[in-house]
């Protein structure tokens, strides 16, 4: 991946930049019409209380007709010990030849700081498409990210059922076989609650940070006549080892809704387990 960025910071509170992004190759150098090029611009603002911020993408692959935008505006409000933060993207443009976009994502967040630990709740929905033969994609596509999602196992280890994919694996930069998960907020509606906390950790006397979250999941558009997506439960724990290095542990347990299935069989529930170590400098 290449990147130019060009930044503006005329304050200590008000940042704004724009650049391009060479996200994929493609099928080589020497073939300019394969390649996944994105242009971007963001601005933000941040106050005692409120902070907020606008993004624009443009992603353009001149062999697939891709001609595709992502307008983004979020804010977080701070009163007291609660914070709220919302987040709207737009899709719009053209997903493909002759497959036009017209799709959206929203989340809301509400945090609670009790000096000790943290509650809060939240809420996400991502549009689904309700007819997959007409020429308009109404997914909302999460191409900016694979690595940050509001849940663990749907959206990011198994693609949320009920997906467009005649694109979906180019665009994305994966084999077909990977392209199958990152699915994001595609169709996906959530509320979730969790809460964290710091802690000495008894053995090591190192400081450990916990977190769980309790997640409740369906798509809004059904998948062969099923909505119900399950329930998530997840834990994660991160020990600081050294300035600049720790050690982190990611657990998720799916109890898994009919829509995985929809033929009728139970599904299995699913597990993910996951742990390394993080160097930050």
């Amino acid at each position: 991946m290449r990147k130019i960025v060009d930044t503006i910071v005329p304050s200590s509170n008000t940042y704004a930049g724009a650049g391009i992004i060479k996200f994929s190759e493609g099928n080589g150098t020497n073939d300019d019409t394969s390649d996944i090029d994105g242009y971007f611009a963001l601005y933000t603002q941040k106050s005692k209380a409120l902070n907020w911020g606008a993004n624009v993408t443009f992603l353009d692959v001149d062999g697939m007709g891709m001609r595709f935008w992502n307008v983004g505006l979020d804010g977080t409000l701070n009163f007291g010990k609660v914070s709220l933060l919302a987040d709207v993207e737009y899709q719009f443009g053209d997903y493909a030849t002759d497959l036009e976009q017209s799709s959206f994502a929203a989340m809301l967040k509400a945090t609670a700081n009790m000096d000790s630990f943290k509650i809060g709740a939240l809420a996400a929905y991502g549009s689904g498409d309700d007819d997959m033969n007409d020429d308009k994609n109404e997914q909302f596509i999460s191409y900016l990210t694979d690595t940050i999602y509001q849940v663990t196992i749907p959206g990011y280890r198994l693609a949320v059922p009920g997906q467009r994919n005649m694109v979906e694996a180019f665009m994305m930069g994966y084999d077909n076989a990977s392209a199958q998960r990152n699915t994001g907020l595609s169709n996906l509606f959530l509320m979730q609650l969790f809460a964290s906390t710091d802690i000495k950790c008894p053995l090591s006397n190192k400081d450990v940070s916990l977190e769980g979250r309790l997640s409740w999941l369906k798509l809004n558009e059904e998948f062969m006549g099923e909505d119900d997506l399950g329930i998530e439960i997840s834990a994660f724990a991160t020990w600081k080892l050294a300035n600049g290095l720790s050690y982190k542990v990611e657990t998720a347990y799916l109890l898994a809704g009919d829509a995985w299935d929809p033929a009728g069989n139970d599904p299995d529930d699913a597990y993910f387990v996951r742990h390394g170590l993080e160097l930050t400098f």
